[in-house]
């Protein structure tokens, strides 16, 4: 089974309005570290091949480069890293952005890059965090240019067996993306990480009634539910929330699952227990959403 891995990453960027200002990242063969628009990040890195096989990949680094306005950009060459680390040491770095081709992330480059990036000093811990990129960043937003890419570029999710997403949704959206825009791929027996508000929502949405604080029950249809659409292409388990997430629903699970090869039902479980016994809860109770009456994420435990 191959892995390919996109992560849909809605931010905004600006404290202009959302809908003309909202951006999605479409990134592919993400593997750690983070990538926000924000503001520039003095300490900062991109590592790029520049190497033949690498030089398709330098848009993806200009439109980081963009994104992140990084301290260095050091080349990648075909005599290894001891020459990148020599020049990253002198950096000093948080983050380090390594641009490569597909080919280049496998066992002994990624084992290099771990075993090498505590020995910036004399601790054993990682010095910065870094992440691989093999695939350009592509904004999402209501431009022509965009709306004329959409299908192709959601055919980049054919195949892959891990879609993560982290945003905006509202159950027939998802981080700026409709779902009738969701088709034209078959994901390859995919696990799903929804951080997106009413991501896992199949025909209902309980949102809020506009200024108010009352719940307003939305019925959505069952050919525009995004969850329903990704399990009909394909995917086997999905961790999102029907609710109103903020992401604090999703992310607090995902440790278990990314990190210690925990199913994604295991991870789950063994979060929400953890915070039982850290909050030493002996019984709770969940309040439902009805029409009309305040959501019970807008109410406090007395």
């Amino acid at each position: 089974m191959k892995l390919r891995i996109y992560r849909f990453l809605h931010s905004l960027i600006s404290s202009q309005p959302m809908k003309s200002r909202a951006s999605t990242l479409l990134v592919g063969l993400f593997l750690g570290g983070h990538l926000v628009a924000q503001q520039p990040a003095p300490h900062y890195v991109i590592v790029l091949d520049q190497t033949p096989a690498g030089c398709p990949y330098k848009q993806a680094a200009d439109a980081l480069a963009k994104l992140r306005n990084p301290a260095a950009l050091v080349p990648l060459s075909q005599d290894g890293l001891g020459e990148v680390f020599e020049q990253v040491r002198k950096l000093h770095p948080d983050f380090v952005a390594f641009v490569v081709p597909p080919g280049r992330i496998e066992d002994n480059f990624v084992g290099e890059v771990f075993e090498r990036a505590p020995r910036l000093d004399e601790d054993p811990e990682l010095d910065f965090a870094y992440g691989y990129r093999s695939e350009p960043i592509n904004p999402v937003d209501d431009s022509v240019d965009w709306q004329t890419r959409v299908p192709w570029e959601m055919r980049k999710l054919d195949g892959a067996s891990l879609v993560y997403c982290a945003g905006h949704g509202m159950g027939d959206r998802l981080c700026g993306i409709d779902a009738d825009a969701f088709t034209g791929f078959q994901l390859d027996r995919a696990v799903v990480v929804l951080g997106p508000c009413h991501s896992a929502v199949t025909v209902l949405r309980h949102g809020i009634e506009p200024g108010s604080l009352g719940v307003k029950t939305v019925t959505i249809p069952v050919e525009r539910s995004i969850c329903l659409k990704l399990i009909k292409a394909g995917a086997v388990a999905q961790l999102g929330s029907t609710a109103s997430s903020c992401w604090m629903n999703v992310d607090p699970a995902t440790s278990g699952f990314f990190n210690e090869a925990k199913t994604m039902g295991q991870a789950l479980q063994d979060r929400i227990n953890a915070h039982i016994r850290q909050r030493g809860i002996r019984r709770f109770t969940v309040m439902p959403f009805e029409d009309g009456k305040p959501s019970p994420q807008f109410l406090r435990d007395l």
